[in-house]
């Protein structure tokens, strides 16, 4: 029998120990650079999407570094553009904006009748008290501008990140492949081929439903004389990024902002509002992405709240062409390991999806 005064020992060699010791150190170092990952992914899907240009100037006999050269500083005048035609703009809008916001108030409680919700609920939180900064909101201001600030430095370095992948991205991929036996490398070099034409699809092509967005928001706001159309058509341009989200987060703001010219204005933005967003589900999206980008609206939908959940914003944009690679690595790298039944229904589901 044992006794009372037993003591149980537990004796580990040095190996586990290393080991454990090993993983929490890769576990820490994986916490501190998290930050890295998602600007590094969407610096991947940026230079991918660059890969077309790069290639079309090296087929008409330009070197590749005067290529990378070119298109470098052609995607940094048209961000330098952008910016410098639109964000003064946006700026003057959302000035004016704050200082007119008494004015708004009174336009948009005086367009509701007694009886709807929103009046009361307008009136009780755009009050002179409410929306005047209190001393421990100065804290919160400061936060918004340290985002704001960073924001900017995520996007300087997806740029910068970019410009070296597009550099140096094929030289390293064949530096990691060389460490595979011929098989996976053949794997790699086809999984990276056939996923780059997903990625390019999909950036160029948000990138014209972002920009076509913009642009009938514009003339639509602009149309009715709803006031702050540049900031409200530059919010729909960039939410246009999210599916499904995107469209109702861009809406609301615009119908509040409707209420000023009349009552039955809210409702002929909304009405147009969905008009184009069904245009672009429809026949813009199928035009510009074809046949690379077909996804299950359940699917992109139940992605994106996890993305944004786990990521944010910059989770949520970077998704969808992970999401729309899939096939292609089932194909690759896991059709191996599941019923060739199951592999068979999957490619037939989708050319009937894109017939």
């Amino acid at each position: 029998m044992a006794t009372e005064n037993q003591k149980l020992e537990i004796k580990l060699p040095v190996s586990t120990i290393i080991t454990i010791l090993g993983v929490l150190l890769l576990v820490k170092t994986c916490e501190i650079l998290s930050p890295l990952f998602l600007p590094l992914i969407m610096a991947i899907l940026l230079s991918v999407a660059l890969e077309k240009p790069l290639r079309w100037l090296i087929k008409k006999n330009v070197p590749r570094k005067y290529a990378i050269g070119m298109v470098t500083l052609s995607l940094a005048f048209s961000v330098i553009m952008v910016v410098m035609t639109i964000v003064p703009s946006v700026y003057r809008e959302g000035v004016a904006f704050v200082e007119r916001i008494p004015e708004f108030r009174s336009e948009i409680l005086s367009n509701l009748s007694s009886d709807n919700p929103l009046k009361n609920i307008i009136s009780r939180n755009t009050t002179k008290e409410a929306l005047t900064p209190k001393a421990d909101h100065v804290k919160d201001i400061l936060g918004a501008g340290n985002v704001v600030l960073g924001g900017f430095g995520d996007l300087f370095l997806i740029f910068i990140l970019a410009v070296y992948l597009l550099s140096d991205g094929p030289r390293m991929i064949k530096w990691i492949t060389t460490y595979f036996n011929h098989a996976t490398q053949k794997k790699i070099e086809q999984t990276c081929q056939e996923t780059s034409e997903i990625v390019s699809a999909y950036v160029i092509g948000q990138f014209i439903t972002s920009a076509l967005s913009f642009v009938f928001a514009l003339a639509v706001l602009l149309a009715l004389k709803v006031p702050s159309a540049p900031l409200l058509a530059a919010l729909a341009g960039i939410l246009d990024i999210l599916p499904v989200l995107g469209f109702v987060l861009a809406v609301i703001p615009a119908m509040l902002f409707a209420t000023e010219v009349s009552s039955n204005t809210p409702w002929i933005v909304f009405g147009l509002y969905i008009f184009y967003h069904l245009i672009e589900n429809y026949v813009l999206i199928p035009l510009v992405y074809g046949k690379k980008m077909k996804v299950s609206s359940f699917l992109v939908f139940l992605t994106l709240i996890a993305a944004g959940l786990i990521g944010g914003i910059k989770g949520a944009i970077v998704i969808l062409p992970i999401v729309a690679s899939y096939p292609i690595i089932e194909k690759i790298w896991i059709s191996p390991y599941l019923r060739r039944e199951a592999i068979a229904d999957h490619h037939e589901q989708d050319k009937k999806e894109l017939e």
